[in-house]
């Protein structure tokens, strides 16, 4: 329900793992038996200080966009990674699909638009509006010639984050 409240964003500390895994879960309602899910990463990451809800969406908006982009190969892969850096924490989102096209790639964040025609066409712009919302940056590396496209949330790390995991 937190997904759809328009509400302020309320950081707090949270376990970057938990956050993405809980989306995950949302994403692959109804599509376990369809999908595989590869999940890699650290079982233990630092807390980081996130709007949990907001970065949640953004998971969810990701793995949508990549299951809907490998639904036609014959294995359909999802791989989502987790991982902390001295100045980051990161997540990535990736599928075996057929990549994107670089024509597509200079309106890819663009609001409204769409290339499978089901979507609105926002969930990127929205994605990438709450990633700088949280000072951190949302990559894309298009794959292409046998491999899907992969994207790369960074979130760096606040001084109240360095205080808060020095003191856990």
């Amino acid at each position: 329900r937190q997904l759809v409240e328009k509400r302020a964003p309320e950081r707090k500390r949270s376990d970057l793992n938990t956050v993405v895994d809980e989306a995950l879960e949302l994403a692959m309602l109804g599509r376990r038996r369809s999908i595989i899910l590869e999940r890699y990463g650290p079982e233990v990451l630092p807390v980081v200080f996130v709007d949990p809800v907001q970065v949640q969406q953004v998971v969810l908006n990701l793995a949508r966009n990549a299951v809907e982009a490998c639904q036609d190969t014959d294995r359909p892969t999802l791989t989502i990674k987790t991982w902390f850096e001295s100045d980051s924490f990161s997540f990535s989102v990736g599928d075996n699909g057929p990549g994107i096209a670089p024509e597509q790639m200079r309106t890819l964040f663009s609001a409204f638009r769409s290339e499978n025609g089901t979507g609105m066409g926002i969930g990127l712009t929205i994605s990438r509006a709450i990633v700088q919302n949280h000072k951190g940056e949302l990559l894309v590396d298009p794959g292409g010639k046998g491999h899907g496209a992969r994207f790369t949330v960074r979130l760096p790390i606040a001084a109240e984050e360095r205080v808060a995991n020095r003191d856990s």
